[in-house]
């Protein structure tokens, strides 16, 4: 039985993450999948969402695998989905965050607390 091999998929869970910021956590599993796919029907050129700097950027992976590992964000809790509407844990859609640290460190992530300046005593 061949053993599967472990890879670093943090640099994609960023892009999945970054692509439900970017589509205001508005679209379910499958849009948010033909998305970052780049597979631009009709339905998608309507909404804009192919205009998107997120849109094709896993094409490499493929639909099924992009599918594939926004259920595994859903089932780490990176991302919940609400009525089939995907979307960040913390509610904060803005594009300076994201969620469970795991995108670019430019961004701030809504379960951390901003940190207060001390006081001087």
């Amino acid at each position: 039985m061949a053993r599967e091999e472990e890879r670093d998929v943090s640099r994609q869970a960023g892009q999945i993450v970054a692509a439900v910021i970017a589509m205001n956590g508005r679209y379910g599993k499958a849009t948010v999948a033909r998305v970052l796919c780049g597979q631009a029907d009709a339905r998608l050129r309507e909404r804009g969402l192919d205009k998107l700097s997120v849109f094709g950027s896993m094409k490499a992976e493929g639909e099924a695998n992009v599918r594939a590992m926004i259920d595994e964000l859903i089932a780490g809790d990176v991302l919940t989905v609400t009525e089939g509407i995907i979307r960040c844990p913390g509610g904060a859609l803005m594009p300076a965050t994201c969620c469970a640290g795991i995108c670019p460190s430019a961004w701030r992530c809504c379960r951390r607390k901003p940190r207060r300046k001390s006081s001087a005593a």
